[in-house]
This record gives C-alpha cells, sequence and structure tokens, in this order.
C-alpha cells in the first residue's frame, strides 16, 4: 500500500504544483461573480484574448490619482482608449472592481463606497454575468445564459473612437452619442470638447466646443465619403471603411461604424485637450503612435471663418476671405459678421420683371443647415423647389444624398483647389447678367489678342520671306539663274512663331498671352480656354480649323472636350495627311512645299 500510495501522492503534488503555476501564467480575461480586479502592488490587468487591449487600474503622467481604464496592451506606447470613474477617481491604491449582488459591474474605493458602475436593471440572472475584455477594446458585462452582452463600454465612449466601434445618431429624439476630451493631458475628467454626429440633416461629424458651439465639420455624408474632406475619396483606408447603418432600427437611430481595410493596423481617432481630432496609427519600426491626419487643419477649416455668405480660400497662410459674387461685406475688415446680398431677388422686389437665376460655385464645402429633399434627384426639380421658396439661397444635388435646400444664411463655404461639391447660389438676373457680360467681355479681348498676335507673326514672317527672296542671290547682282533661298532666315522666323505663343501655350504660360491690364481680374479658366480655341483657329491645314459655329460652341459650353491644337508650321503639309478626317481623290493630291527647301522650277514658254 506504501508503495501505491507514496507515488500517487507525489503525482497529485506535481499535477497541483503546475496547475499553479498555469495559471498565474495565464492572464484572465474575465471576472466572475465571486472574483475581483484589485488594485495595489499585486495588481495585474485583465488581457484580452489576443493581448491587445487590458482593462485594470492607472495613473496619468504624474498625477497620483487612480483610474480604471483601458490601454493597448501588446505595444510600446500603452494609450489609454475608456476611463471608467473620470469624474471620480480613486485617491489610493484601494479600488476594486466586481460584480455586485444586483448584477452590475461596480468599481469601490477603500471605503468601500461606489465610485462608478454600469447602472442597468438587475434581472433574475444576476449571478450568471461576467466581465469580459475584448480585442476590439469594448468591455462588457454578459448574460452567461443568453450570452448576450446587457451593458458594453463602447455605448459609453471617453474621448477615443475605435475600428468596430458604432456611433449612434437618432434623427428623430436628436439623440447622440459623443466623445468628450480630457480637461488636459493628465486630468481624464471631461474637457470642453465634443465630438460625434449631428442629428439634423444629412449625417455629418461635427466638434462642439463650450455652449456646444461649433468648431469644425466634416461635411455631409454622401453614403462613401464626408463631402466636406477633400481627399478623403483619394484614401482607400477611408473609401470603404466608414459605414453607415440602413434602414433605422427600432428606436429610429442609425450606427456609424468604420473597419480598416487592414485589420492588422492599430489606429485610433481622438478628440483633444486642445479642440482638434486626430487619427493616429501605430508605426511599428519607429515604436510610436503617428498622426495620421488632423482636424481643423487650416484657418479654412475652422467653422464660418469668413461668416454668412462669405467663401474662404487657403491661398496663403492665414486663408482669404470673399464674399459670394453677388454679395458684398457687411463690415469691411469684419469677415466675423460676414456679407450682404446686393441687389434683391425678384419675390422681394415685388415685381413680374426678371426671373431669379443660379449662380454655379464648384469644388467648394457645401453649407451648413441645409434641409434634404431626398425624394427629388432630378435638378431641375430641385431648382424649382428652391424658385418657389422666397427664402432658399441654394440648392445642389449629390450622388449618395440627393436633392438639399438651404433656406437661411450660407455658413462655413469654403473652396478647395480640387475635390468637393458644386453648389448653386440665388442671385438676382441682374447680377448673373453682369456675369454674363463681363465673360463676353473677357472672351472677346482674349481672343482677339491672340489672333493679332498670330497676324502680327504671319506678317512678320512673310515680310523676311520676301526680303530673303528679294535679296538672297547666288552669283553675281546681273545672273538672272534660278534663285536659291536662305533657308537660316525662313527657320529663324518660323522659331519666331514658336518661341512666342505656341512657346507659352505648350509650356503652361498661356496665361501670359492675357493683357496685362486683366490678368488679374479675369477668369483664368475662361481665358485659358480661350487661348486654346485660338491655337485651333491657326492651324496650318483648313480640315484641322474649327468653323465660327464649332468655336461659339466651344467657347459656350464648360463640358465640351477640345481638341488638341497642332503646332503651326506656315508651310504647307501633304494633302492626304492621315491625321485630316476625309480623303481625297488621288489626283488631288500633291505637294506644295516641303519643311527643308523650297525649289523653283524653270519653264519654257
Amino acid at each position: 500500500m506504501r508503495i501505491f500510495r507514496k507515488p500517487t501522492l507525489s503525482l497529485s503534488f506535481f499535477f497541483f504544483v503546475f496547475f499553479l503555476l498555469y495559471e498565474s501564467s495565464m492572464a484572465a480575461d474575465t471576472i466572475r461573480r465571486d472574483e475581483f480586479l484589485r488594485d495595489g502592488l499585486n495588481h495585474k490587468p485583465l488581457v484580452s484574448p489576443r493581448k491587445t487591449f487590458e482593462l485594470g487600474f492607472f495613473s496619468p503622467g504624474s498625477s497620483t490619482r487612480r483610474y480604471l481604464g483601458i490601454w493597448y496592451g501588446n505595444i510600446e506606447d500603452k494609450a489609454v482608449v475608456w476611463v471608467a470613474n473620470r469624474e471620480n477617481p480613486i485617491l489610493d491604491t484601494s479600488g476594486v472592481l466586481r460584480i455586485s449582488n444586483d448584477g452590475n459591474l461596480v468599481l469601490l474605493n477603500g471605503q468601500n463606497i461606489t465610485v462608478w458602475s454600469s447602472n442597468i436593471e438587475s434581472s433574475s440572472n444576476n449571478n450568471n454575468r461576467i466581465g469580459a475584455i475584448r480585442d476590439t477594446g469594448n468591455f462588457e458585462l454578459i448574460e452567461v445564459s443568453s450570452e448576450r452582452a446587457i451593458w458594453e463600454s463602447f455605448d459609453h465612449p471617453t474621448d477615443t473612437f475605435l475600428p468596430q466601434m458604432r456611433v449612434r445618431v437618432n434623427p428623430q429624439t436628436g439623440d447622440n452619442l459623443a466623445f468628450v476630451s480630457w480637461r488636459s493631458e493628465t486630468d481624464p475628467s471631461p474637457g470642453n470638447y465634443t465630438l460625434g454626429i449631428d442629428p439634423s440633416g444629412a449625417p455629418e461629424i461635427v466638434l462642439w466646443g463650450r455652449n456646444k458651439t461649433r468648431k469644425w465639420r466634416s461635411g455631409q455624408w454622401n453614403s462613401a465619403i464626408f463631402t466636406g474632406i477633400p481627399n478623403m475619396s483619394l484614401l482607400t483606408n477611408y473609401l470603404y471603411g466608414f459605414k453607415l447603418s440602413s434602414p433605422p432600427d427600432e428606436t429610429g437611430s442609425v450606427y456609424f461604424t468604420y473597419v480598416p481595410s487592414d485589420p492588422s493596423v492599430l489606429l485610433r481617432f481622438k478628440v483633444l485637450h486642445n479642440g482638434t481630432e486626430e487619427e493616429l496609427r501605430w508605426n511599428e519600426t519607429l515604436k510610436r503612435w503617428t498622426k495620421f491626419q488632423s482636424e481643423p487643419d487650416t484657418e479654412c477649416d475652422k467653422y464660418n471663418r469668413c461668416g454668412k455668405f462669405g467663401i474662404c480660400d487657403m491661398k496663403g497662410s492665414n486663408g482669404i476671405c470673399s464674399c459670394v459674387k453677388g454679395y458684398e461685406p457687411v463690415s469691411v475688415g469684419d469677415w466675423s459678421r460676414g456679407c450682404r446680398r446686393r441687389t434683391p431677388l425678384k419675390c422681394e422686389r415685388n415685381t413680374s420683371a426678371g426671373e431669379d437665376e443660379f449662380l454655379t460655385l464648384k469644388s467648394v464645402k457645401l453649407p451648413d443647415f441645409e434641409t434634404p429633399e431626398h425624394s427629388l434627384v432630378d435638378p431641375e426639380d430641385c431648382k424649382d423647389r428652391c424658385l418657389r421658396n422666397c427664402s432658399c439661397a441654394a440648392f445642389t444635388v449629390v450622388n449618395g444624398i440627393g436633392c438639399m435646400i438651404w433656406n437661411q444664411d450660407l455658413v462655413d463655404l469654403q473652396q478647395f483647389e480640387a475635390g468637393g461639391s458644386s453648389l448653386h447660389v440665388r442671385l438676382a438676373d441682374s447680377e448673373i447678367g453682369e456675369s454674363k457680360k463681363s465673360k463676353i467681355v473677357v472672351i472677346v479681348a482674349v481672343l482677339v489678342g491672340v489672333i493679332l498676335l498670330g497676324l502680327f507673326v504671319l506678317l512678320l514672317w512673310r515680310f523676311k520671306r520676301k526680303k530673303d527672296v528679294s535679296g538672297a542671290y547666288c552669283g553675281k547682282n546681273t545672273d538672272t539663274s534660278v534663285v536659291v533661298v536662305d533657308m537660316t532666315k525662313t527657320k529663324e522666323t518660323t522659331t519666331a512663331f514658336t518661341g512666342s505663343a505656341w512657346y507659352l501655350y505648350t509650356h503652361g504660360r498661356s496665361e501670359e498671352l492675357v493683357d496685362p491690364k486683366i490678368r488679374v481680374t479675369c477668369n483664368k479658366r475662361e481665358a485659358l480656354r480661350c487661348i486654346h480655341v485660338a491655337m485651333l483657329c491657326v492651324q496650318d491645314s483648313a480640315a484641322e480649323r474649327p468653323n465660327m459655329a464649332a468655336v461659339l460652341l466651344m467657347l459656350e459650353s464648360d463640358t465640351s472636350t477640345l481638341a488638341v491644337p497642332r503646332q503651326p508650321t506656315f508651310t504647307s503639309n501633304r494633302r492626304n495627311s492621315i491625321d485630316v478626317n476625309f480623303a481625297l481623290d488621288s489626283s488631288q493630291q500633291y505637294i506644295v512645299s516641303s519643311n527643308e527647301i523650297t525649289s523653283t522650277v524653270v519653264l519654257g514658254r
């Protein structure tokens, strides 16, 4: 018996020690009804299954106050993403997290006083609940019998938005899930800035300051991107990452989520105590967090930088303010007061003369406080809806949103270099008429200038050619033999033309052809279009030159595609050139001259 019992006791003791060592080496990811998570010297946080996140007690910076929070677990910079007791810190290391008798997660201090609770209703299954930290960074209170999360930290965020987090917004009740900044870098208590989805109008991200004053907004969501972030469509990380649930749930709420294109990348969106929103990504090479984007990034990104009916353009370091055409500053030098309409609308004048018209602004950030008209998808229907309402100041139709109308002042307008949307601003007919007249004047002035320049170069070339033919002989003055033209002069003349208008055109300097008196004030795009048309009009072959009807169409339409002009050589080309768009009879094919030498054949009478 002794021989049998002795190895049995030894084997049992071995397995007991092994089990204790195994348990101590394995970090738990759950807390049960009869378990505690204690602060102090032997504090061991809960660790998610893949060790991505940890939940435990911490002190921010040099502070001695203790908080229950969630942070990244498998990297050097353990950034905190959630804080439970941000308004009620524990002053020592006596904190304890447990599941209370009523089934709630509770945080107790050394005096056994509750400083934080999940605060959900109790049920008959209070003893059948566990708390678990997930690899998404979500801390859940789970009802084991139904495997359902009855509370989760993702529904109660602090200052950080994580991938797969659902951001709730209810347009019917105005309720939304908001992220609130820390008060400072070492104080997690609620700060002055809030980030969330605006429940009014088309969904958009808004950064609010004190007293809910707007500091920045993303622009309207069009089912793919936020229209006020012009480079968003160029970044594949964003293009398919953000999603909006549809249709709304039983409470009328919809949810924004973000799933990165590469799930292995650690990233977070955070609202900072200084009033900015940042996207931060973990750089494994540098072993630190790097800033991927930040808003507001420029002066023009700041909310309503130029006031009502003012538009901000980042041409300078501080942004340049100007009024929308048809408006003038309320107070010169004080853009906070914005602009006012110069000419009243037809409905304001109580007259039947002159219908209001619309001026199109391209590549702009659409104004705030729109009225969606989702049932209207035809631009003409949207335009008619705007014209029937005297308070309508502008309209647009955007893919993914539909018709939007602005029945109040246009605020937070911004001009982009590229991207953005088109906005149709309502103006009195006289304002549009003046715009058309000035446009015609610019077109005619530029076109006439280019044609005169071309004629001058042509006359100069012909004059020099005649001079060379009459004065360049080989042999004596009395020699009446064949005349040989000095080709050096001819080539110099051709080069002179190429070195002026054509050179400027092909080197992207066409604007230098515009009269200096109107170069600054004219519409650059229209001027360049006129020069392009002029170059088409001075091509060698008549078959390649547009007729006047085509010229008018090209000048009046912004959508017509212009052909690429050919370099003028002032020498005749072969009539059956492969570039001509029609064929000639073989009997009509002949060569008048070549590009290198002109010859004269002497024939007898």
